[in-house]
């Protein structure tokens, strides 16, 4: 009997509406080929996402020891951090409130604090509490808190000038906290509290009430902000924060979203579009007509398989697996070669193209290939 592809099992047992039923995932993971597949699972950055799920089909016990023994122990240690970052943001929403300052708590804070109304939403690492506050506002509490005890949480220097939070700061819990104005660049502080404000949720815990933006705007920053951080974004982590949001059509207004994606918040609609597909291929579910026209959906299936096949070869070597991975999401995206770093000398810079063409050309053979 063939043995399962590890890929697509890993990429069926994640989707929200997977094409598989709960017996052929159970078979298909008693079977499964592991090696590469940790290697897989972390680059992807799902530990947390896929322990819950193979903990529901009840395998976990019949998996290879050193798989399942490492995925609950990498599971508890990226949870664990997910509750000190809670425990920072209860904090924070507590010396504003004393304060009077209203606030809102973005990405990942915001979705764990909805974790009862979307499935799977918090398995994910978060590793720092980023909340808005009116603009005018914003500058005072940053003073305030470093005279209460909080540093920089990092070197001030990496912060630009104009971003749209403040430098991160960080108290006794070393958790970094980011102080927001906006959202992006594109948007003007008094229109992203606007949008963040509109059809927000007040989620209560114990006597506190902290309050998280709309699916509409968590989707939306999703969507901007992969445009942003170059190809890391095509993984199944960043997917999975659109994908989760996709399970209640009715808390997003599409419309909203359409109109946004025709706007100079984003670079190219296209680009975009195909990451929202991927999402949604993630999500089980077609993308509503309201976003049409819908460009060809980015190879999910295809990119974990080609992933898998350079972190089951090359994990001693970095430098090359690093070129390889990105290089086959350049090459997907019809994007040119990764640009050469500046300030390297002319015989590195040779090696660096040379290994950057070679690295795009692996892809495009092996893809070949595959047919």
């Amino acid at each position: 009997m063939t043995q399962p592809d590890p890929a697509e099992v890993l990429l069926e047992t994640l989707r929200l509406r997977s094409q598989w039923d709960a017996t052929r995932l159970r078979e298909a993971w008693l079977r499964i080929p592991i090696n590469g597949l940790r290697e897989l699972v972390s680059y992807e950055q799902v530990t947390i996402w896929l322990y819950c799920r193979i903990r529901e089909l009840g395998v976990g016990d019949e998996l290879p020891p050193s798989f399942w023994t490492w995925l609950i122990r990498r599971a508890r240690v990226e949870s664990a951090n997910g509750l000190l970052v809670e425990a920072e943001a209860m904090r924070i929403a507590e010396l504003l409130h004393s304060g009077g300052v209203p606030a809102i708590f973005l990405k990942g804070i915001a979705r764990r604090l909805l974790a009862d109304k979307f499935p799977y939403i918090d398995a994910r690492s978060t590793v720092d509490v980023d909340v808005m506050l009116p603009a005018d506002q914003a500058t005072s509490v940053w003073e305030d808190l470093k005279k209460s005890g909080y540093n920089f949480a990092a070197d001030p220097t990496l912060t630009p000038v104009d971003l749209w939070h403040l430098i991160p700061l960080a108290g006794a819990n070393k958790v970094a906290v980011e102080l927001h104005t906006s959202t992006s660049r594109e948007v003007r502080p008094p229109d992203a509290w606007r949008r963040q404000m509109f059809d927000s949720t007040v989620v209560r815990r114990g006597e506190l009430e902290l309050r998280v933006p709309s699916a509409t705007e968590l989707m939306w920053h999703a969507i901007a902000h992969a445009q942003n951080d170059g190809v890391k974004v095509w993984r199944l982590r960043y997917f999975q924060d659109a994908a989760v949001l996709m399970t209640d059509d009715n808390l997003i207004d599409w419309e909203v979203i359409a109109e946004r994606l025709k706007s100079s918040e984003i670079h190219d609609r296209t680009v975009s579009m195909r990451w929202l597909t991927a999402a949604a291929h993630l999500a089980g579910r077609p993308l509503p007509a309201t976003l049409a026209p819908i460009p060809k959906s980015f190879p999910v299936l295809r990119m974990l398989r080609w992933r898998l096949a350079v972190l089951n070869r090359t994990a001693e070597r970095p430098r090359l697996l690093e070129k390889l991975l990105e290089e086959g999401d350049r090459a997907e995206l019809a994007l040119p070669m990764q640009e050469q770093v500046a300030g390297i000398g002319p015989a590195q810079r040779i090696r660096r193209r040379a290994a950057t063409v070679v690295a795009r050309a692996i892809y495009l053979a092996w893809r070949t290939a595959r047919g």
